[in-house]
C-alpha cells in the first residue's frame, strides 16, 4: 500500500475572497489551546511539547449567525469531499461529522507524530482545508511505517485533504518557523 492510496487531495475549495473574508472571521474568535486524545488533564508544559496550536471549535448550534454560516460552508465543503472519496474507496462509510474547528498554528506551533483515532474517540477520516501559505514552516507530512516513505502536503489556500484516520496514517506538522498557519480541520465517524 502506497500512502497515497486513501489520501485525497483536492483543490479550489475555497474562493480566495471568502478565505480571505473567513480569516477575518477567525481573527475575531477566542482561541483556546487544544488538546489531545487522552490529553485532556495533562499539564500545559507537557501538552506543549507534543502539540502546540490554539483551536476554535465551529458548530450548527450557536448564538452567532456567523459561526453557523460558517460551519455550513465547512460542511458542504467536507459533504462534497466525502463524494469524491467514495468514487475512490467505494467501501467507504461513515455515521456522522465528529467536530469541525479553526486551527491557528502560531510561530513554534506544532503537532507531533500522531493518528487522530483512540478508543474514546473511534474517527475513520481526517481532514484539513488550508486557509493561507503566507508561513513558513508547518508542513504536514505522512509517514508509511513499514516502507518509512514520506509524502508532505504542500499548502494552498483552498487545497483540502481528507485520509484515513488510522494507525496506518501517522502524520505531524512541522514547527512553524515565521506567520501564522490557518487551517480548518474535520473528523468523521
Amino acid at each position: 500500500m502506497a500512502l497515497n492510496d486513501y489520501i485525497l487531495v483536492t483543490d479550489n475549495n475555497l474562493p480566495y475572497n471568502a478565505i480571505g473574508n473567513f480569516i477575518k472571521f477567525a481573527n475575531s474568535k477566542k482561541f483556546q489551546r487544544a488538546t489531545i486524545l487522552g490529553g485532556e488533564n495533562m499539564p500545559e508544559e507537557e501538552l506543549k511539547k507534543i502539540r502546540d496550536v490554539s483551536s476554535h471549535p465551529l458548530n450548527r448550534i450557536s448564538k452567532s449567525i456567523s459561526d453557523v454560516h460558517w460551519f455550513n460552508i465547512m460542511c458542504s465543503i467536507l459533504k462534497q469531499n466525502i463524494d469524491i472519496y467514495k468514487k475512490k474507496c467505494p467501501h467507504f462509510e461513515f455515521a456522522t461529522i465528529q467536530d469541525i474547528s479553526i486551527l491557528k498554528y502560531e510561530k513554534s506551533g506544532h503537532y507531533d507524530w500522531h493518528t487522530d483515532h483512540a478508543a474514546a474517540i473511534p474517527r475513520t477520516i481526517s481532514s484539513i482545508l488550508f486557509l493561507n501559505n503566507d508561513y513558513i514552516g508547518g508542513e504536514l507530512m505522512f509517514e508509511n511505517q513499514i516502507t518509512k516513505e514520506k509524502k508532505t502536503i504542500k499548502p494552498q489556500p483552498g487545497r483540502f485533504i481528507m485520509w484515513p484516520s488510522n494507525f496506518l496514517y501517522p502524520h505531524t506538522v512541522a514547527p512553524v518557523l515565521h506567520g501564522t498557519r490557518y487551517t480548518v480541520v474535520g473528523w468523521l465517524l
